[in-house]
This record gives structure tokens, sequence and C-alpha cells, in this order.
């Protein structure tokens, strides 16, 4: 980003933007103050955001301060306009926009092979697939004579879309995936069924207990439509009292939403009236499901037989094991896609990426490439690395304009060809900046050819180039073979002939949810672009120590640079960091599903027990054991478990198979994802059922048989 100094502090900010004198015109609530009209029309202009600011210039008013832009010589920025700070779910982030004529866009060839975001604001009511159509037309006609936009189409896409549901591969900023949020709100929709229905099933085991109660109200005169509002009453309160506390813990959980979703509790603060609405539909919602069924089943009950013991048949069986075996099924998915979810995420995190990330620790100079440090960059980087290697803990150390981890910010199509009379391509290439010594300490692996070396005039010449192995196959050829040695044409300033003296093996420079680029490593020579020194540290060291060394080193050399270090293991995982959340989120999904499952499998046992109470006290005085009464109870959970193992199968593999599919590289479905599940409910059951039916197989039968 730009090197910007401000009253004698230099700051380097990674999210900005370049942009047209009408930018704030289209995006007007981001400014705060200025004129949206006017404040990027001068070349000479900055807006910056609040938080920027108040860096800079603490809490006194920026507009009309001055910023030095330290690789310009034309340097001297005016603050005119103060932005807010770009929010977290924002699909692009900036702290500072500049005016679009201070980028480095030399000519119009240039412009047009560099990557560029529009934004168009519309008039209201205007038909956009019409405007896309007009403006599609327009483009051909202006660009018939290139052949670099024959069968181009403009695509429009609206901007509350970008940030959740665009596929495109290089937006301004990584975006979210609305795929998880449908999944986390399924699961959470599954969860309060569950809970609705065990309330049903445990009402309805309990029956037993009031029908005499409600027999005696219905025998003194209650009616059926006073004594049905009562219970739906009773439920509705019990529905109330729960909806406050579950709001409650909501609050008390807030300090820790963070650290378990990612999401800043900011944004949920902001949507708590939003809770407060989604919280009374639920109310309502689950007053009406669960709180009226329970109320009818108990009215169904003849009053003069229930007070004579002669109880009759037990209503509604086939709708209660048809609630149990959505329960069943929704767990055994919960269990399944979880598993699938670790499993993935391990999966890509321990995927062969062609790299060595081990023991490596890096060090951020986000200055040392700009115009200012020309006269000392050689120098100081080269005392700079002197003294690391003096340390017996750092063995190589390499400098790059990119690591692993993190987009290679250099991307240009149409940058090498095999003869200029090959037609543009518009292939998308990825430019790294390195050293002698990047591929050796990152591990990648040379399939042929040799890497840049210190004694070759070529190299030193900048004739040569090595590239990985999907460059030479955009280029055409066949093979590493035909392509090793050969000498192509590669655009930097100009179109020139350069000789390819390395292929490496293709490696994921970034996870596996990002596609692979044709590289093209470029030596820096010391030049530029040193923005990341990586440093391999020996086996076994501390890498404590290796970092307090690093910082020493550091603040003897530039003491006027922050110090940034990260561990490069830790931080290539950080791109997994939305698939980390989601796994905890939806654990704890989980865990509370298959908790309230075992609710329901209580329910059901105390319901199956009280209803078969005499019926186990007959069998008993016929000479039944405790393990064959234990057996006919258990008997009827493993059915309804195995119906919804046999539902759930399409359905976790329709479901697995779904998210899957949106990985380039992915696991595949496997048999254990099935059993385990099943396992995990069948050990649920043996716990959940195992003591009700024990104590129910135990009863004295002269107790359960002595009314009749």
């Amino acid at each position: 980003g730009p090197v910007l100094e401000a009253e004698n502090k230099i700051f380097n900010e990674r999210n900005y933007l370049f942009a047209e004198a009408g930018f704030f015109q289209v995006f007007p609530s981001m400014l705060i103050q200025g004129d949206q009209t006017s404040c990027l029309k001068n070349p000479n202009s900055i807006v910056i955001s609040r938080r920027l600011a108040e860096k800079m210039f603490g809490s006194s008013d920026p507009i009309g301060k001055t910023i030095t832009d330290l690789e310009s010589k034309d340097g001297l920025l005016t603050v005119t306009g103060l932005m807010m700070d770009p929010p977290e779910n924002s699909h692009f982030s900036a702290d500072l926009v500049l005016p679009l004529e201070r980028s480095f866009v030399p000519d119009k060839e240039y412009y047009w092979k560099r990557q560029w975001w529009t934004y168009i604001a519309i008039a209201k009511g205007t038909n956009v697939l019409d405007l896309q159509s007009r403006l599609n037309n327009a483009l051909q006609k202006e660009h018939k004579e290139n052949p670099e936009f024959k069968g181009a189409q403009l695509v429009f896409q609206s901007i509350n879309d970008i940030h959740l549901y665009s596929d495109h591969k290089d937006e301004l900023k990584r975006n979210g995936d609305i795929n998880l949020i449908y999944i986390l709100e399924i699961a959470a929709i599954v969860i309060l069924l569950i809970a609705w229905i065990n309330y049903i099933n445990l009402e309805t085991s309990r029956f037993i207990s009031r029908i005499k109660e409600v027999s005696v109200r219905r025998v003194i005169g209650s009616s059926k439509r006073e004594l049905m509002l009562q219970f739906f009453i009773q439920y509705v309160l019990i529905s109330f009292l729960a909806s406050i506390a579950a709001c409650g813990v909501v609050y008390g959980v807030l300090p820790y939403y963070q650290l378990l979703t990612g999401v800043p509790v900011i944004s949920v603060t902001n949507s708590i009236s939003r809770l407060w609405v989604i919280s009374g539909v639920l109310f309502l919602a689950g007053s009406c499901i669960a709180g009226i069924y329970p109320a009818l089943l108990l009215l169904r009950f003849n009053p003069v037989l229930s007070l004579k013991g002669k109880i009759g048949s037990v209503q509604g069986a086939f709708l209660r094991k048809s609630l149990l075996v959505f329960q069943f099924v929704a767990s055994i998915v919960l269990v399944a896609f979880l598993l699938v979810i670790n499993g993935q995420l391990d999966f890509m995190r321990k995927a062969n990426k062609n790299i060595d990330l081990d023991q490596v620790l890096t060090v951020y100079n986000p200055t040392n490439y700009s115009r200012h440090e020309d006269s000392l960059r050689k120098d100081k980087n080269e005392v700079f690395r002197n003294k690391l290697l003096q340390s017996q803990l750092i063995s190589n150390l390499t400098t790059s304009s990119a690591i692993p981890g993190e987009p290679i910010g250099f991307t240009y199509r149409d940058l090498a060809k095999r003869s200029m009379d090959d037609p543009d391509k518009q292939i998308p290439y990825k430019v790294m900046y390195i050293d002698y010594d990047f591929i050796p300490l990152f591990g990648l692996k040379l399939i042929t050819g040799r890497n840049y070396t210190n004694d070759s005039g070529e190299d030193k010449n900048d004739m040569s180039l090595v590239v990985t192995e999907s460059t030479i196959h955009e280029l055409g050829f066949k093979s590493v073979d035909e392509a090793i040695g050969k000498e192509i044409y590669f655009q930097e300033d100009k179109w020139d002939k350069w000789k390819i003296i390395g292929i490496v093996e293709d490696y994921r420079h970034q996870s596996v949810k990002s596609p692979i680029y044709p590289t093209i490593f470029r030596l820096h020579r010391n030049k530029g672009q040193m923005v990341y020194y990586s440093m391999q540290l020996n086996k076994g060291d501390k890498i404590g120590e290796a970092v307090a060394i690093a910082e020493k080193t550091w603040k003897e050399v530039w003491p006027e640079k922050s110090f940034n270090y990260f561990l490069m293991d830790e931080y290539y995982d950080q791109q997994y960091k939305s698939e980390i959340h989601f796994s905890r989120i939806f654990s704890l999904f989980s865990g509370v599903a298959i908790f309230i499952a075992c609710l329901g499998i209580l329910g059901m046992t105390l319901f199956e027990a009280n209803t078969r109470l005499k019926e186990i006290s007959i069998r008993k005085v016929l000479g039944a054991s405790v393990s064959n009464l234990v057996r006919l109870l258990s008997a009827s959970y493993f059915k309804v478990a195995m119906i919804a193992f046999l539902i759930s199968v399409p359905v976790i593999y329709l479901a697995a198979s779904s998210w899957l599919s949106g990985y380039p590289v992915r696991i595949e479905i496997n048999v254990w994802f099935f059993i385990i599940p099943l396992l995990v409910i069948f050990i649920i059951m043996g716990v959940g059922s195992g003591f009700e039916t024990i104590k129910a197989a135990n009863t004295n039968p002269v107790d359960n048989l002595k009314n009749e």
C-alpha cells in the first residue's frame, strides 16, 4: 500500500483504494466529512477513515491536515474527507482513498490489462437487464477493432449480493459464504423443532398422572374448552419464560461471541431489535405447535372410565413414533455433517501443498519497496540478513513480494506468449518477486532446469524466468521438457524475449479453496519488492528465542518501523478461519441437538413404561426375567432408530455432496460418515432409556396389579 508520513510517523495501510472523482457520489453514505463531489478531484487529495485519522492525528480534526506520500515526487497530500470505518461484512474495506490519477497507469494498453472494479448508481425503476444489454452493445461498438474485446460481456451484480453471493474469484476482499449461513439456519430450525417435539412427547408421557385430575374436573362441570385453555396457557407461560431466559443467555455470551463465530460483537448488537422480533415469532410459533396437541390428548379420555382406572388404549402412538423418527433423523444428519465438516477442514489443512511451512518465521516490512528507500534499501537489507544469519537458530533467509497464504499482489492478463502472433487469451498470470533462496527455503520442487543463481549473467541481466508447471501448459507447451530452455515473450515494461531456465511443480500458494494460477517468479535482485523476510529455523529450536533475535535486529536496522511477524504454518491456516468458526458453531449445534434427543428418548421411555406397567407386571408374574423385559421395551426404539437411519442415508449423502462441491479439492464421502452417527444414536438410546427401562422391569408386580 501507499507509504505515508504524518506528524513524523510512517504508515503503510494495506486497505486502500484508488478511485475516480465520483466515488463518493456512488457511495455517499461512506463520507462523514467533506464534499462528495470534489473531495477526490484534486490529484493531491486524500480521504481517510476515522480510525486511520485517530492513528495519524489523534483526536484533532483531520480535515485540511497534510500527509506526505513518500513514494511520489509530488508527495504532499491534503486530507479533504473523512469516511466511516469500513464494516467487517462489506465486500471491500478501505482506510484511505486516493485519486485514480495517483495510480500507476502508464498507457491505455496497460490500463486495460489491469484489473479494475466498476460501480454504477442507477435510478430507481431502471430495467437492469435492458441497461446491461445497451452497455454491452456500446462496448462492442466502441472496441470493434480490438480483438481483446471480441465476445466480452459486462455483467451486473447488485452490491448487496457481492459479500455473500458472489462467486467471482478476484473480488476486492474475500467474500462470505451464504451457504454456510443457510446450513446454520437450517440446523437452528431443526433444533427448535426437536425441542418442540420433545415437549409434546414429554407432556404426553406425563398424561397418566393428570388423567384423574382432568376427569374429576370434567365430572364436576369443567368444559373441554376451559381445560384446553388452561393447558395451553401453561405452555405459553413456560415458553415465555424460556424466551426471556434465552435472550438473557444471548446477552451473557456476547463477550464470547466473536471467539466462537469470528463475527465482531458490534455486528450482533446492531441486530438486537431484529433478535427480539425473531424471538417473538418463535415464541408464538412454539406456543401454537407444542402447546395444542398435549392439551387435546388429555381431553380425549372418558372421564368416568378414567376414574375407574380404565385408561384404554393410548391414542396417537403413530404420531409420537413419527416425531421420534424425526428427532433421530435430525440427530444422525447433524452428527454426520459435523464429521464431514471436520473431515474436510482437516483434509484442507493437511493436504499436500507442495510447500514446506514448518519452522518458518516471517517478518513483514511494509515500506521496503517504496521509492523513498531506494538509496538505503540494498545496504540495510544486507545488514539485516547478515546479522540474522549469524544466529545459530536461523539456517536460511529469503525475501519476496508475497508469501504462501496470501494472494500474490501482481495479476496480469496476456502477460506471456510464445510468439507475438499468438492471440490474446486473457489468461490471468501471477508474478512474484523472489531472491535466490525462496524456492529451496519453502521446499518448492524444481521439475526440470535450475533455480536463479548469483553467478549467472542471464539472471543478473533480466533475461531468464522460473515459472510454474501450469504456466508452460497455458503457453501451449506439451511437456516441461519441451519448454525448458525455450525463449518466450514476456511483458514487463515492454515485450521482450526471456528464457525459461526452470520449471517448478505447481504448489498451493493459497488454500485448496483457491485455484492454482500460472505463476512467474521474477528475480528482484535486491532492488525492490522485499516485503517479506522469511527465516528457516533449525528443527527443535525455540521459536520465542528466534522472534526475540529477529526483533532486536529489526530495531537496530529500522528503528522507525514497527516489528510485525508471524509463523508461516499458523498464518497459512488463517485461510480456513471461516471453516474453523463454522465447525465450532456446528459442533455446538450438534451437541445441543444430541442433548435434546436424549431428553426425547427419556420422554418416550417414561411414556412406554407408564403405559405398559400392567403388561410388565403380568409378564413378571408369568416368569419373564429383567433382561427379557428390557429387550422387550427397547426393541421398539431400535426399530425407530433403524428407520431413521435409512431415511438419513440419502439426506446425508445429498447434503454432504452439495456442500463439498464448493471446494475444488475435497474428501470422498465414506461409509464411516453413516456408521458413526448410527452408533452414537444407539449409545444415546442405551444411556437415555436404560435406567428407566430397568427401573420399570424391577418394579413389584403387586403394586401395579392390586387395582385389577
